[in-house]
């Protein structure tokens, strides 16, 4: 309530709208920021690496615990 009656409380100045996936959202510019995104970004992406590497073996357990194999 306190944030829709004054509309700039918490934003950074250096805040600005992206559009990412065709939704607005709001990024920070800062060194910070920009490194903190990079890094998530990264992470994601190993993690993704990692869970694709591992769906081989997930695959073959569960066919050979449901009796396929």
């Amino acid at each position: 309530m306190i944030g829709s009656l004054i509309p700039e409380l918490g934003k950074n100045k250096n805040m600005e709208e992206v559009k990412e996936e065709g939704q607005v959202v709001e990024a920070c510019s800062c060194p910070d920021c920009v490194k903190r995104a990079l890094e998530h970004k990264e992470s994601e992406t190993m993690n993704f690496a990692i869970l694709l590497a591992l769906m081989p073996a997930l695959t073959i357990t569960f066919l050979s615990n449901a009796g396929f194999f």
